[in-house]
């Protein structure tokens, strides 16, 4: 605390008082880094032209490498660590509050990336968009934590790693056409 307060200038009383302690700086720092890395992402989707005739595969893990890029420019993989273990150690926490509502905004950005797409599943049955986001979250979610625990792995083992996990379960959950040249609903087709 002494170092962050000679950092930006104030006494360590002032950083305490303002965050409370060091999990109140790590909330703050998240918090705020995932809002902006969250509307980043939204408005770079929002305006992409190119998704339509991508394979679908890529544009997941795409999307998904550009959230763990983002996700690390908020904090290095030792800060990430410590706020996952501090929120299951101490799940009634307002640091595992403030984690929890991040991993839900987190997947508020898949559901709207997939809504963009005239899903087409293989059983043929309507596609639930909230269920897929969860099921492709949690594989991203597993696998970042891998890339995490790992100080050496690289972005692009991670891209490798999520290349790996995503296309073949895309490709078992959609129709080989779509997943070939995934059509835009018609409204995102004119962005």
């Amino acid at each position: 605390m002494d170092e962050i307060a000679e950092a930006v200038g104030v006494s360590t009383p002032t950083i305490f008082n303002y965050f409370g302690n060091k999990d109140g700086i790590l909330i703050a720092m998240i918090t705020e880094g995932a809002e902006l890395a969250r509307d980043e992402i939204q408005n770079r989707q929002s305006g992409t032209p190119t998704a339509e005739g991508a394979d679908f595969g890529a544009e997941l893990v795409e999307m998904f490498v550009d959230i763990s890029t983002r996700t690390m420019d908020i904090a290095s993989k030792r800060v990430w660590r410590y706020a996952e273990a501090a929120s299951i150690r101490h799940p009634q926490t307002t640091l595992a509050f403030e984690y929890a509502a991040i991993d839900a905004q987190l997947g508020d950005v898949v559901a709207s990336f997939l809504d963009r797409y005239e899903l087409s599943l293989r059983s043929g049955t309507a596609a639930d968009v909230q269920l897929l986001a969860k099921i492709f979250y949690d594989v991203w979610n597993a696998t970042f934590l891998r890339f995490l625990k790992d100080d050496d792995r690289t972005l692009t083992q991670h891209r490798a790693d999520l290349r790996g996990r995503l296309s073949p379960l895309a490709n078992l959950l959609f129709t080989d056409d779509f997943c070939r040249t995934p059509p835009l609903k018609p409204a995102d087709r004119t962005k």
